[in-house]
């Protein structure tokens, strides 16, 4: 999403929240849910993805590359050390864009293909294979929504 030293994903996904707020009409209190829920699901979203990569210990691309194929795979993006599968940027943005679009209904497919977005650029980045990425956008879906149907709204 962003270089270096940037915001992680779930500072991004408030940021991007905080940048929606500035721009729509939302009451306060729904202002404070909003950002509740946000949490909530980002907080879900972290537990989830890293769960899986300890369950699984997933190579990453650079290894599998090496292990496979001793390959030098120098990827675009700084390869983390933690396992691969999950992908958590898919996770967080999938479920984060559910909550958003919850609460900007009229931008929902704006926050859909952001979250499309940031999940792929860990593929074109090197640092995950699609299916880290497509296992995350669905487990961060069903996440969001979960959220939502908790709080009985969604």
């Amino acid at each position: 999403m962003d270089g270096r030293g940037s915001v992680t994903p779930p500072g991004k996904w408030n940021q991007i929240a905080i940048s929606f707020l500035e721009n729509k009409a939302l009451s306060e209190s729904d202002s404070y849910e909003m950002f509740a829920l946000l949490n909530v699901a980002l907080a879900d979203s972290f537990i989830s993805a890293w769960d899986t990569k300890y369950a699984y210990w997933t190579a990453r691309p650079v290894s599998a590359a090496k292990l496979l194929f001793n390959v030098e795979f120098k990827p675009l993006i700084l390869t983390p050390s933690f396992p691969s599968f999950t992908s958590g940027h898919a996770t967080f943005s999938s479920a984060a864009s559910v909550i958003l679009g919850h609460y900007f209904p009229f931008n929902k497919d704006e926050f859909h293909r952001m979250a499309v977005e940031a999940a792929h650029s860990r593929l074109l980045g090197g640092i995950h294979f699609r299916f880290d990425n497509e296992a995350g956008f669905t487990v961060g879906q069903k996440i969001g929504h979960l959220v939502l149907q908790h709080f009985n709204k969604g």
